[in-house]
């Protein structure tokens, strides 16, 4: 319980992600009378099942994404050892750490999209190595990386949209057989 109150916006991104897959859900299963649809798979559990397993790698995979934005990463993981280069390798590992965690998720997308995550994560990598070789201090290399990530327009915010679409375009259509 105290890991989810010393960190309400890793909390609150988590609450907003499900909320939004579960919006999406009712929007798509809604007639155009705007009367909800029982959602039925045709008694076949097998599809149920992979249903359930594309969706939840969706979440999984945008709750990765959010964890790993630079913004988010630096709130989170706060400077265990002295030295920018002590915590860039800091920052970078919790990001592979991440990685790792999800990366049987690539199963359940398409083979794009996967390598577009992992092109995302590395483009992180190499952002933060930019930016800690700029950076002497601890507290300006956070700054600077708080900074870029939020006067750029991060790959992060356009996948997470793309991974969206696409969960409404190739998944959720399923639930209407």
């Amino acid at each position: 319980m105290d890991d989810v109150l010393s960190n309400p916006m890793e909390f609150l991104t988590g609450i907003a992600v499900g909320f939004l897959l579960g919006f999406t859900l009712y929007w798509v299963t809604r007639s155009k009378k705007g009367e909800a649809q029982p959602v039925t798979l045709a008694n076949n559990p097998e599809k149920e099942r992979w249903f359930t397993l594309q969706l939840q790698a969706y979440e999984r995979v945008i709750l990765f994404l959010e964890r790993i934005t630079p913004q988010h990463l630096v709130n989170r993981e706060k400077p265990r050892a002295k030295g920018v280069k002590a915590y860039y390798l800091q920052l970078v590992q919790s990001i592979q750490s991440e990685y790792e965690h999800n990366l049987t998720q690539q199963l359940y997308l398409p083979e794009k999209s996967w390598e577009r995550v992992e092109i995302v994560k590395n483009q992180i990598a190499n952002t933060l190595s930019q930016t800690q070789q700029k950076n002497e201090d601890i507290q300006r290399f956070r700054e600077a990386i708080i900074t870029d990530s939020l006067a750029q327009n991060p790959p992060v915010k356009a996948l997470i949209k793309d991974l969206k679409l696409e969960l409404k375009k190739s998944v959720l259509p399923h639930l209407r057989d």
